[in-house]
């Protein structure tokens, strides 16, 4: 009897590492879904049966809380680059500008003509190449391939991008950084997300697992110098599931960045290498809120915040506008249902456009609609980018205001799109 029972130990314990194995072999430092050209539902990503997480609604409300901001939010939103009205503005029918069999993914505008994309080179996105497109001549200029973790974080002090690129010979993860028209250069190995720029957008951070900190390079003219941060309070566990890998958003000027997932919402000064941590709230019936993405107002002041609640797949998403100044939020309206996907902000920051699914077709593709918000008068637009069965669910609006590029794929490839705006006086 005592050999049964230990032969049923050994057993268990063989099941139990082999488990494990599978799931820190099968687990990316960061699976977060980013602005794709052929995503086609809500996010269905839940976490593996072995792996033991809190659930959010028993973790306490971490960080600063933030005050109720006053309604309507600001005058100083009024800038020059924006329409008078929602009704001012006008949009193009989509023209397409690139196609890939295999899928397309849009990083954001680096200058007013050229968008940072990820371009699909294998079913399944295990391999990508970075691209630079040029969206008025459609001519691409190649940066980098392999397989990456999430999308690259550019750098517009320093026209560099970084990202994490996984080496299949040595079985880990590097932290890499390019200036466009260099050779990339290995900053950090063995590491996952975050990443983070230093000094201004100077060089960049990840999370070191040997290290248990932060840590770098940054540029400089002289040289380079090795840079860590500690980060242990905001450790994320390994493996990391999709809930609890932090996405990072670069403010203007590479200064202020907000790094989030669903335990932590944090604001990072890269001039300090200081972090704060604030609240996001909660709802009574779901637990406390936490960010599936954020967009950086223009002047660098505010965030526009997607949060959820509860674990994932569910149904509810919201938008948060945070004044980091003022530490306040406000919840904006959007007639319902509406799902969001995605937001962009205008040029001078008064309006935010987003994309919403309002319910799915026969074939299972979601429906999207889009709307044009006004920050001041809290007004409501239905426009209209794109009306197809598939696609249209991921878009970026230009820093000068005249062109959207969006997600135009159907089910047999991947293709963006350019939308140009216009202002009628």
């Amino acid at each position: 009897m005592k050999n049964l029972y230990k032969i049923l130990v050994t057993i268990g314990v063989v099941l139990f590492i082999f488990v494990i194995a599978i799931v820190q072999s099968n687990a990316a430092p960061g699976a977060a879904f980013s602005k794709g050209s052929m995503i086609t539902s809500k996010i269905t990503a839940t976490l593996p049966p072995s792996t033991k997480m809190p659930s959010p609604t028993s973790i306490p409300l971490p960080g600063k809380q933030l005050s109720p901001c006053a309604s309507p939010l600001s005058e100083t939103l009024i800038a020059e680059e924006d329409a008078s009205d929602l009704e001012n503005y006008a949009f193009s029918e989509p023209r397409v500008v690139l196609t890939n069999t295999l899928g397309l993914r849009i990083a954001g505008w680096i200058s007013d003509e050229e968008v940072l994309i990820l371009k699909s080179l294998k079913p399944g996105r295990i391999v990508e190449s970075i691209e630079i497109l040029n969206v008025k001549s459609g001519e691409t200029q190649k940066l980098d391939e392999g397989r990456f973790a999430d999308t690259p974080l550019w750098s517009s002090t320093q026209k560099a991008l970084t990202y994490l690129r996984y080496d299949e010979t040595e079985k880990k993860w590097y932290l890499i950084w390019q200036k466009v028209g260099d050779e990339a250069i290995q900053l950090e190995s063995n590491v996952r997300l975050p990443i983070l720029l230093t000094a201004d957008g100077g060089g960049a951070v990840a999370y070191s697992i040997s290290r248990g900190n932060l840590a770098g390079i940054e540029i400089l003219p002289t040289g380079q110098k090795n840079v860590q941060f500690p980060f242990g309070s905001y450790k994320p566990p390994f493996p990391t599931p999709y809930e609890w890998a932090y996405k990072t958003v670069i403010g203007p000027n590479d200064r202020w960045q907000a790094v989030f997932n669903i335990e932590h919402f944090l604001l990072f000064n890269s001039r300090n290498g200081q972090f704060t941590e604030f609240s996001l709230g909660e709802r009574r019936e779901l637990g406390n809120l936490w960010a599936l993405d954020a967009q950086w107002n223009p002047d660098g002041k505010r965030l526009a915040v997607k949060v959820t609640a509860g674990r994932l797949p569910n149904p509810y998403s919201s938008l948060l506008i945070l004044d980091i100044e003022n530490k306040c939020s406000r919840e904006l309206s959007i007639s319902r249902p509406f799902y969001i996907y995605e937001m962009a902000w205008s040029p001078g920051g008064r309006y935010l456009l987003v994309s919403g699914e309002i319910g799915t077709t026969q074939a299972g593709y979601p429906i999207i609609e889009y709307r044009l918000l006004d920050l001041i008068t809290g007004q409501e637009r239905k426009v209209n980018l794109w009306n197809a069965d598939t696609g249209g669910v991921y878009f970026d609006w230009s820093p000068d205001g005249k062109n959207i590029i969006i997600n135009c794929a159907t089910p047999e490839r991947g293709a963006l799109c350019i939308i140009t705006v216009e202002v009628e006086k």
